[in-house]
């Protein structure tokens, strides 16, 4: 009886697991194929969300919802995606990364990306400066005005 009860759990739980992983892959691609290119007002280029799943097999658009809720981990994700090989992507992400950091704020946001090195700063300077350009608002400005406590952190 007891080795049938095992049997049982076994057949349960490799069960249970089964379904969780169709679930997540089914939705992994009707979001990755949704044509929408807005997620809770932030606009994402295609290409982005073309980089991020070859690069990494990333879902951006859920971590860009994870990451306007706050989640460190998909901030800090965001903010070290390397889609350098495409300038769009690169400045998608940018213009993104300004969303976020316009709903969570400065600080918040620096004390996230706290432990870059040198490198990931100039990527993450560089991709602010790009999004800059295509984010209306913030059109002529300077990222040194704009972002005043982040360029302080990007020029440490």
């Amino acid at each position: 009886m007891q080795k049938e009860t095992k049997k049982r759990l076994f057949f349960i739980v490799l069960s249970v697991c089964l379904v969780l992983l169709l679930y997540n892959t089914l939705s992994f691609f009707v979001d990755a194929i949704n044509d929408s290119e807005e997620v809770n007002g932030i606009y994402i280029g295609r290409e982005i969300l073309h980089c991020a799943y070859d690069k990494k097999f990333i879902n951006y658009r859920k971590l860009v919802r994870k990451a306007i809720k706050g989640n460190a981990r998909a901030i800090r994700k965001i903010a070290l995606i390397d889609c350098e090989s495409s300038a769009s992507s690169f400045i998608f992400n940018g213009s993104v990364l300004i969303d976020i950091i316009e709903i969570i704020g400065e600080e918040r946001f620096i004390h996230i990306v706290r432990n870059m090195n040198k490198n990931q700063k100039i990527l993450l300077r560089a991709g602010i400066f790009g999004g800059m350009d295509i984010q209306e608002h913030l059109k002529g400005k300077k990222f040194k005005e704009v972002f005043p406590k982040i360029y302080a952190f990007v020029h440490e």
